[in-house]
Order: C-alpha cells, then sequence, then structure tokens
C-alpha cells in the first residue's frame, strides 16, 4: 500500500508560518539562481549592481557598522556577507509576517511546498556539481607547490594545512567530489531525493565541519546547503525515524505526477532533460577546464622548482654564510603555473620574502618585486651552465648581484615521493 505524497489536511499555524518564512528565505538566498549561470545574464544584467547598495545601506543604518565593502577574496566570512545573511533574514521575517495576515485563513500550500521542494533540489544539485567536478577533475585542491613543501608546519595556516591535506591525495579528493557529485544527481529526480539529501547532507557535515574547524571562507554558506538538504528531508522525517532508529515498517510513499495531460507531462519531460543537461554539461567543462588552467594538469612555468644558493656575491664580494643574514639568499623557490607564476626567498635566518615574478625565457631574464617593498627590484639574467647549477646576475637597486645556485630534487620530499602500500615498511 502506497501513502500519498500530497495530503489535503489542513496545515497547522505553526508548519504554515515556518513554510512561509522558509520560502520567501531559500528564494532570496538563492537568487539569482539559475539566471546567474545564464551567460547574457551575467555578462548584460547587474543584479548585484542593486543588491549590494541595499546592503551596504543596511550596514551602515540599521546596524550601525559604519561603511562596508564587499571584498571578493573575502566573500565567505567578510562583514559584508554576514551583513547579507542578516538582510535576507530580515526581509524573510518581515514578509512572513505580511503573507500570514493576508493569507491566514489558507488551509494548506501543498502545491507550493512542491514547487519550492523542486526549487531548492535543483539550487542544491547545481552547487554541488560546481563544485564537486571540481574535485573529481583535481582543480580545487592541487598538489602542494615549492613553497608550501619549503613550509614548516607552524608557518601554515589553518585554511592551508586544510588544502594541503586535501591537495596531496588526489583520491580522496575524487572521493569527496564524486560523493558531491552523486548527491546532486540524484536530487534532480523525484525518486531519487530522498537518497540524494542523506548523501548530501553526509557530505556537506564533513565539509561544513572542515571550514569551521580550519577557517576556510565559505563557512556559513556550507552549512546552508547542508541544512538545505535537511529542509528536503524533513518531509520523510518519521519515516526516517521509523526505520532507522525504531525499526518499523515504512509504508512507499505515492509520488504523484505533476501534470497529468498527456501532452504536458512529455513537455515537462523534455524540459527537465534540457534542464538537467543544462546543469551538468557546464560544470563538468569547466571542471575539465580548471584542471588543466589551475590545477594539477596545469602546465608549470618553465623555471618552477627549488634553487639552493651556493655563493651569493654583491658589489664584487661574496657575502658569508652567517645563520642571522637578513641579505644573503639561502633559496630561491619558484612556484606556481605558467603565466601565474610567483617566487619566494628564504634567507639565512629562514625567514621567508615574497615577490612578485616575471620571466622572459626568451631573454633569459627574471625581474623580482617585493611585495612587502617595491623599492626592492631585482632585475637578474640567468643561465644553466650544468644541468643542476643556475646562474644569475644583475642589480637589485645600485648594488650589482651575482649568484650560483643549484636545483634541489623535490622527490627527495617524503610527501612527493611517497606511495600507497598495502603493508607498513620500516
Amino acid at each position: 500500500m502506497d501513502q500519498p505524497l500530497t495530503a489535503t489536511a489542513n496545515w497547522s499555524s505553526a508548519k504554515k508560518i515556518f513554510f512561509r518564512f522558509f520560502f520567501i528565505y531559500f528564494i532570496v538566498f538563492a537568487f539569482p539562481f539559475p539566471l546567474e549561470s545564464i551567460d547574457w545574464y551575467y555578462t548584460q544584467v547587474h543584479y548585484h549592481d542593486l543588491w549590494n547598495p541595499v546592503v551596504q545601506w543596511m550596514g551602515k543604518h540599521v546596524l550601525q557598522l559604519g561603511e562596508i565593502t564587499l571584498i571578493p577574496s573575502q566573500w565567505g566570512d567578510s562583514i559584508f556577507y554576514f551583513v547579507e545573511l542578516f538582510t535576507i533574514l530580515l526581509i524573510a521575517v518581515m514578509g512572513c509576517l505580511v503573507w500570514t495576515v493576508l493569507d491566514r485563513r489558507r488551509p494548506h500550500y501543498q502545491k507550493l511546498a512542491y514547487w519550492l521542494t523542486v526549487w531548492v533540489r535543483y539550487f542544491l544539485a547545481y552547487t554541488m556539481f560546481l563544485f564537486g567536478f571540481n574535485k573529481v577533475f583535481d582543480a580545487q585542491f592541487p598538489f602542494p607547490d615549492m613553497d608550501i613543501l619549503l613550509q614548516s608546519y607552524g608557518e601554515s595556516t589553518p585554511r592551508r594545512l586544510a588544502w594541503t591535506f586535501m591537495g596531496y591525495s588526489y583520491s580522496y579528493s575524487f572521493f569527496t567530489g564524486l560523493g558531491e557529485v552523486l548527491g546532486g544527481f540524484l536530487l534532480l529526480f523525484r525518486k531519487t531525493t530522498t537518497l540524494g539529501a542523506l548523501l548530501v547532507m553526509a557530505v556537506m557535515s564533513n565539509v561544513v565541519m572542515m571550514n569551521f574547524s580550519f577557517g576556510i571562507m565559505v563557512k556559513v554558506f556550507s552549512a546552508h546547503l547542508m541544512f538545505m538538504a535537511i529542509f528536503l528531508l524533513a518531509k520523510d522525517g518519521n519515516r526516517l525515524i521509523n526505520f532507522f532508529i525504531l525499526n518499523k515498517p515504512v509504508l512507499a510513499v505515492y509520488l504523484e505526477p505533476p501534470f497529468n495531460i498527456p501532452w504536458k507531462k512529455k513537455a515537462w519531460i523534455i524540459g527537465k532533460v534540457l534542464v538537467i543537461l543544462y546543469l551538468l554539461i557546464p560544470q563538468i567543462n569547466n571542471g575539465y577546464r580548471a584542471e588543466r588552467g589551475v590545477g594539477d594538469k596545469a602546465p608549470k612555468h618553465p623555471l618552477s622548482g627549488i634553487y639552493n644558493v651556493e655563493t651569493f656575491v654583491r658589489n664584487n664580494e661574496n657575502v658569508v654564510l652567517l645563520q642571522t643574514d637578513t641579505i644573503r639568499w639561502k633559496q630561491l623557490i619558484i612556484s606556481g603555473k605558467k603565466g601565474n607564476a610567483r617566487a619566494a626567498v628564504k634567507m639565512m635566518n629562514d625567514s621567508l620574502q615574497y615577490y612578485a615574478f616575471r620571466a622572459d625565457t626568451v631573454l633569459k631574464n627574471i625581474t623580482l618585486i617585493s611585495n612587502a617593498d617595491t623599492a626592492q627590484k631585482y632585475e637578474l639574467d640567468y643561465s644553466f651552465p650544468g644541468n643542476e647549477i643556475m646562474l644569475m646576475q644583475g642589480k637589485c637597486k645600485d648594488d650589482s648581484i651575482k649568484i650560483r645556485m643549484r636545483i634541489f630534487d623535490v622527490n627527495k620530499f617524503p610527501l612527493v615521493n611517497s606511495k600507497f602500500r598495502w603493508t607498513r615498511q620500516h
């Protein structure tokens, strides 16, 4: 015997109020989905040009926070983002109050609840594909680069430590991404929504804990995704408790089709297939391109590597090896991908100085500009007289510089050359 999915019994006042609130909150939170993924909308309609001033006004005049700005690099943890969440919450509360006053006699919102569930399912699926395919294609967590390999645990930030952990093992990153993709795919179909929501909730609970524990910038956003999965499970709450906890039998759910007229059913199926392809194909393509643009399959810079300094000559005088020296180089580290490389110099006292890096591999010269002091600029020519030797000479301000370096074999790092083994080797 099947249990009807739609019940015509009147809802309680509390249930109707909760529904009104979450309906407004989820719609505003997810907006402008799905328009934001359409190229024309993304380039022609600037929704945030209208929305951001509202958030800024709210922060300045309601919360008395003064002028707040949106910093893209700090989107998830910024004051702007939390003010935005407060604004959405206020809109949902006020909208719920007005809706309750104007529509308090309606017995239930069964049809509207169905379409809200569809909205949440597809938004959650789209977001799972967005993040999941970046892991499946090894784009989100590339293997630790040269400067990270030289960094001690104590010098690392919690976020960098998490990125190193995830980036070390592509198989583990692939596993977590596959869970997100599979969970999102199951959400696209009514019969597998509960299973998909359970899988997404499990995957996202791990993501949320990692984000909170390691200070990763999308803590609140990832928590919203987990709560959306819980929202989708709410309609099956009693059945899940009976099945998993109370060891009681549960009835099958009758899934009433959204349309009964034949032509509408066909149109619905065609539309659904197109929407699924629209959600899947761009994210697969984006993940594939990202893997080859910023991931492990992206071409590294030709000079990428770790160079141990053997001699450092300034103004024709050899700078002696002193552990307290803050001028003599100990190592040069060139990291990053082709076209987006960066450089760092480890001094004799083991302090690191970071530089903007430019290289002309045809003329064989490089330019290093200190991030801390742009007046400190090295303009150096380089050559490779031997397979493992690199020579540099040039200028830094008014000083002449000559450096002889030996290329370090990164395969000597246990993190690089360690392979999976079934048995432990001492």
